[in-house]
């Protein structure tokens, strides 16, 4: 009997295919030019530049608020929230080294973004409305933060089978999993008191992840 091998050619060449584009996907150039990508996307849908005042909810490692600080000047304000004391830390050396003066580092908490009331003219956050465990507290203080008029984007990904090992802990149940549906979202954010504006579908460099991006404004 001849032997065959356990894996065809066709699926080793498939798997050689994704673990390439993974490492694509990975790589810090790419993951550089991905982030400045994103910065201006969400800079035009939000109508930012010179003397803009915006916040970055979860700003995570800080990317997308630095190079927001860069497009607003020193005439404008970026405001970038975290809850993490790690990441809070982090953020504030970015802001020292860099010697980014319209550079500010709030603390949030789960149920609030820490920011003062009708500070900003815009606010963002990616991947980072699936974690809100209070999501009606926290949308409330993003609502008193942004000015009447002002806009706000979530970018999120809905919930995959590939991302149902990572559950967040204490998040509504409605998400169904590691994500959030957009009609959540929307659902929420009206709610709230927001209008829906503008719906980006897929967001261009969600893969991959089924990303999206809800733009809403506050009624004037």
């Amino acid at each position: 009997m001849d032997w065959k091998p356990p894996y065809s050619r066709r699926w080793i060449g498939w798997l050689l295919a994704a673990a390439t584009l993974t490492l694509l996907l990975t790589s810090p150039r790419w993951a550089r030019a991905a982030d400045r990508k994103d910065a201006d996307d969400l800079a035009t849908l939000l109508g930012l530049g010179p003397g803009s005042v915006v916040a970055e909810v979860g700003a995570g490692k800080g990317k997308l608020s630095q190079i927001m600080a860069e497009k607003v000047g020193y005439s404008g304000r970026v405001y970038a929230t975290e809850i993490d004391q790690t990441r809070l830390a982090e953020l504030r050396e970015i802001a020292s080294d860099k010697n980014l003066g319209n550079l500010t580092v709030i603390e949030a908490s789960e149920t609030d973004s820490g920011l003062p009331a009708n500070c900003c003219d815009a606010i963002f956050m990616t991947a980072v409305y699936h974690h809100f465990t209070k999501p009606a507290q926290t949308d409330a203080s993003l609502y008193r933060a942004l000015r009447p008029g002002g806009k706000i984007a979530v970018l999120d990904f809905r919930p995959t089978p590939l991302l149902a090992l990572w559950k967040v802990k204490g998040v509504p149940a409605n998400r169904g999993g590691h994500g959030v549906p957009p009609e959540i979202v929307r659902q929420e954010m009206t709610t709230a008191g927001f209008k829906l504006l503008e719906t980006v579908d897929p967001w261009p460099r969600g893969w991959p992840l089924s990303n999206f991006c809800e733009v809403f404004s506050k009624p004037p």
